[in-house]
């Protein structure tokens, strides 16, 4: 089933698959309708302001948030409203400061975690979106150089860093001030993460 250009990520909530492209694609946001496994429709396509090169997708509720891995003035989240699948819209975005582009987001409660590379650094970022128009920064978290993947469990944050392959395990119990837990080294080159139960894949 094509798509478009190149997936960068994708999300799938009940009927439907969310995905983001390359910014190559002059409609980076895709919603594909599922129902039917055998014959997926794309039913609508987002366009971006100049300057988009999404990765990171995750979908809670009414709302798709996106990571703009950009440098420059456009370095972004967004918050795109899905209420209506066949016509999402930007209700807002939240432009974060230099060095900061972020690469993977995870939602959870109240709370935008994401993660961030630039000028040789990492960091773990925890935004407050219970007002989804005005979001706003809590905390930062510098932890590595080259952050590839994040999953959030309850009150930790799992963070996978390519370069240095580690994970590392933040607790974000108190958004105003994570602490790290533990960093580990684990197998060359990891890229992803998910937790499920007592255990980290």
């Amino acid at each position: 089933f094509p798509v478009g250009s190149l997936m960068y990520d994708i999300y799938v909530s009940g009927r439907y698959a969310y995905a983001t492209f390359d910014g190559l694609d002059d409609k980076p946001f895709k919603i594909i309708d599922v129902s039917n496994p055998y014959s997926p429709e794309i039913i609508s396509e987002l366009q971006f302001p100049a300057g988009i090169n999404p990765r990171g997708l995750y979908v809670s509720g009414k709302y798709a948030y996106i990571a703009n891995y950009v440098s420059g003035s456009t370095r972004r989240i967004y918050i795109i409203d899905i209420s209506n699948a066949s016509s999402p819209q930007i209700e807002s975005y939240y432009n974060l400061p230099a060095p900061y582009r972020p690469f993977d987001i995870y939602v959870s409660g109240r709370y935008i975690y994401a993660i961030t590379t630039g000028e040789g650094q990492s960091d773990l970022l925890i935004i407050d979106i219970s007002n989804p128009s005005k979001p706003e920064m809590k905390s930062s978290y510098t932890f590595g150089v080259t952050a590839t993947a994040l999953y959030v469990s309850g009150k930790y944050a799992y963070i996978i860093e390519n370069n240095s392959n580690r994970l590392f395990i933040i607790d974000i119990s108190n958004p105003i001030q994570p602490q790290l837990v533990k960093n580990f080294t684990i197998n060359n080159n990891p890229k992803e993460i998910y937790i499920s139960g007592l255990y980290a894949y």
